[in-house]
């Protein structure tokens, strides 16, 4: 499946919350890999995001 294909179910969670097995049903995919899909797309901007404590500092200091 393209990268495209398995964005619409990551999409689909996000912005509804629909469970693993509604992703799944409704995307024609397993629910191992609908749940897969989404574990590994919100992966990549958590493993850029700076850490928890320097971003709680920046906020702070952009609303002080």
């Amino acid at each position: 499946m393209s990268v495209g294909r398995q964005a619409l179910p990551v999409l689909a969670h996000l912005r509804s919350g629909h469970a693993y097995a509604q992703l799944a049903a409704g995307f024609g995919v397993g629910t191992t890999t609908a749940c897969r899909y989404i574990a590994e797309a919100i992966d990549v901007p958590a493993a850029l995001a700076p850490p928890l404590a320097e971003a709680m500092k920046t906020a702070s200091t952009r609303h002080s």
